[in-house]
């Protein structure tokens, strides 16, 4: 009779929603909101002046919003990468951030820019 319970705790436990963890939440969301900086830096050439991306107006952004465009920008070999990255090193030192569980998630978006242009690569996109 043990053997018939493990079966079907182990079905259950297939068929159970994954549960997300407070981590994988929070890297999914800071994924999520680095391809908003992206899509943000992009249209930067086509945005109103108001709302266009500009490495100073990250100054009054909180340090994790900075590690998203610093993500980015590196991705993108921009040219304020180096400055983006200043900003966000005075800004978690201002706000007391924990800088190495910033760069654990930029570190997780480096990876997944790196699957996608191994993905688009290997379709010849």
């Amino acid at each position: 009779m043990g053997g018939i319970a493990k079966r079907i705790e182990s079905l259950e436990q297939r068929i159970r929603p994954l549960e997300e963890t407070a981590a994988e939440a929070d890297r999914r969301q800071f994924l999520w909101r680095a391809l908003d900086a992206m899509a943000h830096v992009k249209r930067s050439s086509i945005d109103p002046e108001q709302w266009r991306y500009s490495v100073e107006k990250l100054r009054q952004q909180s340090p994790s919003t900075v590690a998203t465009y610093v993500c980015v920008l590196r991705d993108q070999e921009h040219e304020d990468e180096a400055r983006a990255r200043e900003i966000l090193e005075q800004r978690a030192k201002d706000e007391r951030v924990d800088l190495a569980a910033l760069e654990e998630l930029m570190d997780a978006f480096a990876v997944l820019a790196s699957q996608a242009r191994a993905e688009q690569h290997r379709y010849g996109a």
